[in-house]
């Protein structure tokens, strides 16, 4: 592909043209092709508003904009095949929460909806249906995990928090609701404890003598 001339030789090349020299001439004197010197001189009077047509800006614009929608094409078609993947995994309830946080978001209720495979009248009776006492309990404990957890500065996992909630606070509830309720609130788990091999070569043993004191046995004759 060859290379593109600069910007400073094709407006030297228009003003040798607009000083009344033909296209031929100026053409053969910068060793350019006559239908190049041409099209620069259409462009720039099409830039200069002097000849219809879409200006150097606007016909970037338009390639800009063919990319964008290229780009969004294939985002709805990705978005496509993932909310098919949540409506067959995720219950409808969980997906009226996805609702309420793109309607959050500025999504429109309806668009909404229909990408993740809900009807609308659904959603708001789903929306305008009081909290039952089970989340409300659920509520309750999130936050009072919440707290636990912030109390062990992170350091507690769900076995601790679990048991914290039992004999420290006096809640019946499960582990795997306790394991449930920190996923959904996103705590951070505690980080394993790195344990470090000792080899059994590193110890030193020691023998209290009454009279030497304490030696080691490399130091112990026979």
């Amino acid at each position: 592909m060859p290379r593109p001339y600069p910007p400073e030789f094709r407006r030297r090349a228009l003003d040798l043209v607009e000083s009344g020299r033909t296209v031929r001439d100026v053409a053969a004197s910068l060793g350019i092709a006559e239908s190049c010197l041409c099209r620069w001189r259409h462009r720039d009077l099409v830039d200069r508003g002097l000849k219809p047509g879409a200006t150097a800006q606007e016909s970037a614009d338009l390639v800009a904009a063919r990319e964008r929608i290229r780009d969004l094409e294939e985002e709805v078609k990705i978005l496509r095949k993932a909310a098919a993947a949540v409506e067959a995994v995720v219950r409808p309830k969980d997906r009226y929460r996805l609702v309420a946080g793109l309607h959050a978001e500025g999504v429109r209720t309806g668009r909404a909806c229909h990408a993740l495979g809900v009807s609308r009248s659904g959603y708001y009776a789903w929306a305008g249906r009081a909290p039952s006492p089970r989340a409300i309990r659920q509520a309750w404990l999130t936050d009072l995990i919440g707290t636990i957890h912030q109390a062990s500065r992170g350091t507690y996992g769900a076995p601790r928090v679990h048991a914290e909630l039992v004999y420290g606070h006096g809640i019946t509830i499960g582990h795997n609701t306790v394991s449930l309720l920190m996923r959904r609130a996103v705590l951070p788990r505690p980080c394993a404890a790195t344990r470090i091999p000792v080899c059994c070569c590193t110890y030193v043993l020691y023998r209290c003598h009454p009279h030497r004191g304490c030696q080691s046995w490399s130091e112990m004759k026979p």
